[in-house]
């Protein structure tokens, strides 16, 4: 039962891996909790599978998979591409530290130092990734933070892997300093990703804002008729020329379809010109202004 359950989690993880690569999301808190979900599962087997002979091989192979997303989740959210052969690598690591742990004997004692080489490794890097955002960019004060708390994870994934090296258990301490700095650095996370996205919100209404300005000055200075008509026809916005022309308030004709302004005699041919494609719109303005010189239009 145990090989069985050991060969379910290795194909399991074979094809977390492969959708992990595949479905590369560009969100830094999707990436963020997904690693977190990976160090909660590992941390489930190793309580609740304690008389297990599967339950070390196990936490070994999920293990590399939460400094690998927090790694991509990191550079996600420096704008920066995951490379794609980040997962793959970590599921080769821990598939690596699984199988030392298996064979036993001397080549055991490698395990630990393949994940005090990776883990604190991919943290660490995070954390300078963090620390060069948070120097290159200003931003909310959450992520003034996001760097000092990588660089504690990364003490902490330390210890452990050197810790392991003595071939000792997760002591308290241990568990203690997970516990509390698990759920902060979680906080932080998302803390971190709100308001990254109220930030990108404010710069989008900002820019939204300039650009309606400018379209406002380049139209009401324009010599000619420009308007904004919604699906149905009606008016949403016209220019200033529209009063010199029609002699009726810009206003007025807001909600108003802009095909009763067309003389009756052209209606037929404006509706064509706007329902077919790749007719010449000056020709059609050019008609329209010849109508208004003539007073058909009041």
């Amino acid at each position: 039962m145990s090989d069985f359950a050991f060969g379910l989690l290795l194909l399991l993880l074979c094809g977390v891996t492969w959708w992990l690569t595949r479905n590369r999301d560009a969100r830094p808190i999707a990436l963020w909790m997904r690693g977190w979900l990976f160090m909660f599962a590992a941390a489930a087997i190793l309580f609740l599978g304690a008389n297990a002979s599967w339950r070390d091989p196990a936490v070994h192979m999920l293990g590399p998979f939460f400094p690998a997303l927090l790694l991509a989740g990191t550079l996600a959210y420096a704008e920066r591409p995951t490379p794609i052969w980040l997962i793959p690598l970590a599921f080769a690591v821990g598939a690596v530290r699984a199988g030392l742990e298996l064979f036993g004997g001397q080549v055991q004692q490698l395990e630990p130092g393949i994940a005090l080489i990776f883990e604190p490794g991919c943290v660490l890097a995070a954390a300078f990734v963090a620390f060069r955002v948070d120097r290159q960019a200003a931003g909310p004060p959450s992520q003034h933070l996001l760097a000092p708390a990588f660089l504690v994870l990364a003490i902490i994934e330390t210890a452990n892997a050197l810790w392991g090296m003595r071939g000792a258990d997760l002591t308290m301490p241990h568990l203690v300093a997970w516990a509390v700095m698990g759920p902060l650095a979680i906080v932080l996370q998302v803390a971190v990703s709100r308001d990254r996205a109220l930030v990108e919100q404010r710069r989008a209404a900002q820019a939204l804002g300039e650009s309606e300005e400018r379209f406002r000055a380049l139209t009401d200075n324009a010599f000619d008729l420009v308007a904004e008509m919604d699906p149905e026809g009606g008016f949403t916005y016209v220019n200033p020329r529209y009063e010199e022309w029609l002699g009726r308030p810009g206003a007025a004709l807001i909600g108003t379809r802009g095909l009763d302004l067309v003389h009756p005699e052209d209606r037929e041919r404006a509706l064509t010109w706007f329902r077919a494609e790749g007719t010449s719109a000056r020709d059609t303005l050019l008609t329209l202004r010849a109508r208004h010189r003539d007073g058909s239009w009041r």
